[in-house]
């Protein structure tokens, strides 16, 4: 059986193969597809690898995510939970995959040492298994083993006591600052919880497509965006769960993907209790007063198999731009999730809504500068204008 399949542009097979060369030397067996013998039927041997690799890698680039056949590989590698995404390129990945972690081997080369590296080689290993070159070797002197086993084992049950002790204080602490410090240092984030809603996307064959967050804006209408609900624009089969874990079925009312920046959606729920959030009006703002506000996300994880989830605050980030053409902030710092898309943005010193949370990009230049882990930012009074242009109301 292939331990690994490489899925890649014919343009970037470059670095396909350097990655081929420095897997295959920790001794996986890795397929690609200049292995196909001549004389062979392509088609039939690249499906017949897929499926029988234990795990799928993808190399994201600006050549492969225009590629239907890597996109469509990369489907088979999640359709079967073993897909493992990379980036050699700074990209955004396609539609339905930009919520799935991926290693970023941009800057990286055979032989360094790199921390990206690293988690790819972790990843592969918790999905394809540990390849006979990892192995442990047993000790050569089973007579040394013998006579320091009694020492070692004192060493290990300090050091485990120790540990013991110290995993203890660590989970107080954790206790203390989610409890204590963090809702004195951030008040707002337990009024935006009660507000805040983890959005469920499913496809018509039932199964989960897309994640993200959304955010009540009128009772009964939760604001979101429209890149995590489009793949259940034909079936609207979406699930909404509260913080408590209370489950909501929604209905798309208006849905805006083109262009980028109206990346926006409306849902429908039969709920009225839940406390839609009040949003400060843009117009208050431009880049002079804002170009110093520390904002941050509040936003769900990713979910387990029983869509069970926690809502999270993201680090505290600050505004580096504004797109008035585009009604766009760019942010930077707040290194948020995927699946936080959709989630509301807060101006952490005041607790004001100013806007939602659509895209995540590793770096953007601006003005000939490298501006790195930027995300975009819909300002609030875009989404009230696409509320009254689809619902025909305001908030």
């Amino acid at each position: 059986m292939i331990d690994i399949f490489i899925s890649y542009s014919r343009a970037d097979s470059k670095k396909a193969e350097l990655l081929v060369e420095t897997l295959s030397k920790y001794g996986w067996t890795v397929w690609w597809d200049p292995q196909i013998l001549p004389g062979k039927q392509f088609y039939k041997i690249i499906q017949e690898s897929i499926v029988s690799a234990k795990c799928v890698i993808v190399l994201w680039s600006k050549h492969s995510i225009e590629s239907d056949w890597v996109i469509e590989e990369a489907h088979i590698g999640k359709r079967r939970k073993n897909l493992i995404p990379v980036l050699i390129e700074n990209v955004v990945p396609p539609l339905g995959f930009r919520m799935i972690q991926a290693s970023n081997l941009v800057d990286w080369k055979p032989n360094m040492n790199h921390p990206e590296i690293d988690n790819l080689l972790d990843s592969i290993t918790e999905t394809a298994g540990t390849p006979v070159s990892f192995s442990t070797k047993k000790n050569v002197s089973q007579n040394t083993k013998t006579k320091s086993k009694s020492f070692f084992n004192s060493i290990n049950t300090i050091f485990n006591i120790r540990n013991s002790i110290a995993l203890a204080l660590f989970i107080l602490i954790c206790i203390v600052f989610w409890f204590v410090f963090l809702p004195k240092q951030f008040p707002f984030v337990k009024n935006i919880q009660k507000s805040t809603l983890l959005v469920i996307s499913k496809g018509c064959d039932g199964n989960i497509c897309s994640t993200g967050t959304g955010f009540l804006v009128k009772p009964g209408f939760v604001s979101t965006t429209a890149h995590v609900i489009e793949c259940s624009s034909r079936c609207e089969d979406i699930i909404l769960i509260d913080y408590t874990g209370k489950k909501y079925e929604a209905r798309i009312e208006a849905f805006s993907y083109k262009p980028k920046p109206k990346d926006l959606a409306i849902l429908k729920i039969n709920e009225s209790a839940l406390p839609p959030l009040k949003m400060t009006d843009y117009s208050e703002y431009n880049f002079k007063i804002i170009e110093d506000v520390k904002v941050a996300t509040i936003g769900y994880k990713i979910p387990d198999l029983n869509l069970n989830s926690e809502i999270e605050i993201s680090n505290i980030g600050r505004i580096v731009n504004v797109h008035n053409d585009n009604n766009l902030y760019i942010t930077s710092g707040m290194y948020i999730y995927g699946t936080f898309s959709g989630g509301p943005v807060v101006n952490v010193k005041t607790g004001e809504i100013i806007g939602m949370a659509i895209d995540v990009l590793r770096e953007i230049i601006v003005d000939g500068t490298t501006i790195k882990d930027v995300d975009y930012i819909v300002p609030t009074n875009c989404i009230r204008n696409f509320f009254i242009e689809k619902i025909g109301q305001d908030f």
